[in-house]
């Protein structure tokens, strides 16, 4: 939370950074994660990937959304969802 007060940045610019990681090439999924002011962790999933469904992973993390764009608001240290997310998608 503190680098994204540091450089003036808000959910819009975030999303846009999500957006910029999956037009990478060889990417088949990006996530951004964020600490958010109450202490949670914020991640959003993005795809371009006809054959990936983000919204599965986000589903088991507790979140939803769409095929190729979804998120969820985990408890925990970034490092310990980040963790979660590796042995979900196992």
């Amino acid at each position: 939370m503190k680098d994204l007060v540091q450089y003036g940045m808000n959910d819009e610019d975030v999303e846009g950074i999500s957006n910029f990681l999956n037009k990478l090439d060889g990417a088949k999924i990006s996530l951004f994660i964020k600490e958010t002011a109450d202490g949670k962790i914020k991640g959003s999933f993005r795809t371009t990937s006809d054959d990936v469904d983000v919204s599965a992973l986000a589903l088991k993390m507790g979140g939803g959304g769409h095929k190729k764009a979804a998120g969820f608001t985990a408890d925990g240290t970034i490092e310990n969802v980040i963790n979660r997310i590796i042995d979900l998608s196992r």
